[in-house]
């Protein structure tokens, strides 16, 4: 995976900045694990016989079947995490750009610090809110409307 475009801009004291041109391995970043997900078994299995799935941190995903297992989800999902597997404390989320024929062509993904566990269960209930109806869509006055 090579980074060709960036946008930083944050208020925080602490920003994330990866070097245009840098390379990172597939399977240890979401957005490179976005384009995995795309492989056919066949595929995967050439990929990973060329490619050592090197363990980066105690995270990182570094076994041909536990890869196979986070890109069905990605699939799934529709979306790709990376979840501290390329540097711990840092977390990923990204999602596919597709060419006129349905093929991943690109990706855009957004990375922040991983809040520790602690303090994301406190927030987690601050600010949790009932989940939306199952149906309708909420106005601009912020009333329901089915």
């Amino acid at each position: 995976m090579v980074y060709i475009d960036e946008s930083v801009s944050s208020k925080q004291m602490i920003r994330i900045y990866h070097h245009l041109g840098h390379r990172f391995p597939l399977h240890a970043n979401a957005s490179g694990k976005i384009f995995l997900s795309q492989f056919s078994k066949g595929e995967l299995a050439s990929y990973c016989r060329h490619h050592r799935l090197e363990r980066y941190t105690p995270k990182t995903i570094s076994s041909q079947e536990n890869l196979s297992r986070e890109l069905e989800r990605t699939r799934r999902r529709g979306y790709s995490l990376n979840n501290e597997e390329n540097m711990m404390g840092m977390r990923c989320f990204a999602v596919p750009i597709y060419n006129d024929k349905g093929r991943i062509v690109a990706s855009v993904s957004i990375s922040g610090f991983a809040m520790p566990t602690r303090r994301r269960a406190r927030d987690r209930r601050r600010f949790s809110s009932p989940p939306p109806p199952r149906r309708g869509c909420q106005t601009a006055a912020g009333r329901w409307r089915r």
